[in-house]
């Protein structure tokens, strides 16, 4: 094989590879302090057709990127990724999450498990559609409204104030932050 024939397969691949990539992450500013909660930043197309797409290719998972927490307090950016996870290795009923309940919707730190602080969603993973993903679907079909979200974002406040959030959701099937 010709070395210009190798090294345009090679060009090929890394550029296939940088795609999947691109295709599978995005950053987007949210501000949280806003009078809407950030709503509508979330409602944003792009960010729709991100999850769309990535749930398409099997990439039901929504998830913050390592190292890259978010905020409550202040505007921030959501440093975003989609991976694929088929089973979630605890699967506990809403009853069974033996936190604060904060609302019908929210459950918080103190809980029973765990060391970390963090927050749950009364939004359940499933194999087509998991953590971040299933909040952002929520808000798009209109399941959480803007009363709703503000509801969930004044739960973000309480329970993590000034502290960095990420989203992880590869362990329990509930959406659900943790202190980063």
């Amino acid at each position: 094989m010709s070395k210009t024939l190798k090294n345009n397969k090679l060009i090929k691949k890394i550029k296939k590879t940088k795609k999947n990539v691109y295709l599978s992450k995005i950053n987007v500013p949210v501000d949280f302090t806003k009078k809407d909660g950030g709503y509508q930043e979330l409602l944003n197309p792009r960010l729709f057709s991100f999850l769309i797409r990535n749930m398409k290719k099997g990439n039901n998972l929504i998830q913050t990127r390592e190292g890259k927490p978010f905020f409550c307090h202040k505007q921030t950016m959501l440093f975003l990724q989609a991976i694929p996870v088929k089973k979630w290795k605890q699967k506990p009923e809403w009853n069974e999450i033996e936190c604060k309940k904060l609302t019908d919707f929210l459950k918080a730190t103190p809980c029973k498990i765990g060391k970390s602080t963090k927050l749950f969603v009364k939004l359940k993973s499933n194999p087509h559609i998991g953590g971040f993903a299933t909040y952002l679907m929520a808000i798009n079909l209109g399941l959480v409204d803007e009363k709703k979200h503000l509801e969930f974002i004044k739960g973000l406040k309480k329970t993590f104030g000034k502290k960095p959030i990420k989203v992880h959701n590869e362990d329990v099937d509930w959406f659900h932050l943790k202190e980063a």
